[in-house]
């Protein structure tokens, strides 16, 4: 797997970045909490997993809010434990690298807030249907978030393959399709009801719902696809018709312009042309474009790609074509 500003110093625990580790840390102490709190038995029969996991009837019955947000750090047992926790490795750090520890954390909690808010909200149209309380079973797992991150991996590597039940290939674009069309189908059916299926598909909602607020991070290409051109094809493989291109970053919504508009006018001209203008391949020599590749790698290394400028990225985007050109594999 390739990784952009990430050194290796020979150390597997060192070389986790610090968002990743932590995450996994939480998750695994917590999991000896359950054990313990379990007597040892099935962590969740145990108090701290009943408290913690989350319950539709305790949340809106108890008023047990917090839930919604500590369900995604506890899990049923060391299979489910170690299986997500493989899938925040795997996929976390490769995305810590290219974002940074804030963002991967932050993403990270909001896909699992969006799952578990997705979990109580089919619950709550299950009862209204059925016209009666029901004894929901508690969702826990950190598998809603997974889900936000194995959608923001395939934004960036769409035609990687990973191994459904570690036997069949399947392309990451196409196991995310899969994955949403098997949870409308699963969801209203009933079918393999152990598997929060209302969480998967809460995961990928809320990487999509923060990716598309925040389209203005990926106007440049990121590995083999655009993020605009993913979703497009994930709408054109189930069916859906654009009539217009509602994903064109030229399309800005109202309120991105006003934001950019307020901004402006703290900004000085002259201070954004000079930027620009120092950024301008076309006027640098090639010593100067390399030393100013150095002092953005590092850059990235430090702070992830979210720490760059728009024109900084730019730079690195058009910079990386035009040596394509000179230098042809």
């Amino acid at each position: 797997m390739q990784q952009y500003g990430y050194r290796s110093n020979g150390n597997f625990l060192s070389n986790i970045p610090v968002g990743v580790k932590y995450l996994l840390v939480i998750n695994i102490l917590i999991f000896i909490v359950q054990k313990i709190s379990a007597g040892g038995g099935f962590v969740i029969y145990g108090w701290f997993s009943q408290k913690f996991s989350l319950d539709f009837n305790d949340v809106v019955q108890a008023f047990y809010v917090w839930q919604i947000f500590t369900y995604m750090f506890l899990h049923a047992d060391f299979m489910h434990l170690l299986f997500n926790m493989l899938g925040l490795f795997m996929l976390g750090v490769p995305l810590e690298t290219f974002w940074g520890t804030k963002r991967i954390i932050y993403y990270y909690l909001f896909s699992g807030l969006v799952a578990g808010s997705l979990v109580i909200t089919i619950d709550f149209f299950k009862i209204l249907f059925i016209g009666q309380m029901l004894d929901l079973p508690p969702t826990l797992g950190a598998s809603g978030a997974i889900f936000g991150l194995l959608l923001a991996y395939a934004l960036y590597y769409p035609e990687r393959q990973i191994l459904v039940f570690f036997v069949f290939p399947v392309k990451i674009k196409n196991f995310i399709i899969w994955t949403i069309v098997l949870s409308f189908v699963f969801i209203p059916l009933g079918l393999l009801s152990f598997i929060s299926h209302t969480g998967h598909l809460g995961g990928i909602l809320g990487g999509y719902l923060y990716h598309r607020f925040n389209r203005r991070d990926y106007h440049f290409n990121t590995g083999n696809n655009t993020l605009d051109s993913f979703f497009l094809f994930v709408a054109s493989r189930l069916g859906f018709r654009q009539k217009k291109n509602v994903y064109s970053f030229e399309e800005e919504s109202f309120l991105q312009k006003s934001r950019d508009k307020i901004r402006g006018v703290f900004t000085k001209k002259s201070v954004r042309k000079k930027e620009t203008d120092t950024l301008n391949e076309n006027k640098m020599t090639d010593y100067q474009i390399e030393s100013k590749i150095d002092e953005l790698l590092d850059k990235i290394s430090s702070k992830g790609l979210r720490g760059l400028s728009m024109d900084e990225q730019l730079f690195l985007d058009r910079v990386s074509k035009l040596y394509r050109h000179k230098f042809p594999d």
